[in-house]
């Protein structure tokens, strides 16, 4: 069974935090999507970015035509750009 998500947060918040000292900061509480733009800034994006780009391997978080830094900050921080990406996907 999975640990509940503020777990999950923790506990990845703390594993990242050991390769990539002070990169996230733990979240008190669960972050709606209707609260992202309050209780997420860019900085916190760009490094979601670039540990998206270790995961998948990539050499940066702006390959190519690939720009997981436009992509997350358009997705995270602007509801219009949300809704149309959403229906897109």
């Amino acid at each position: 069974m999975a640990l509940p998500i503020g777990d999950q947060h923790r506990a990845l918040v703390e594993s990242i935090n050991k390769v990539y000292p002070n990169f996230f900061e733990k979240k008190r509480g669960l972050v709606a999507s209707n609260e992202l733009h309050k209780k997420i800034d860019l900085s916190e994006v760009h490094n979601l970015a670039i540990i998206c780009s270790r995961v998948l391997n990539m050499h940066g978080a702006s390959v190519g035509d690939v720009n997981l830094y436009k992509l997350l900050e358009s997705y995270i921080l602007d509801e219009n750009k949300r809704r149309a990406i959403n229906e897109i996907i």
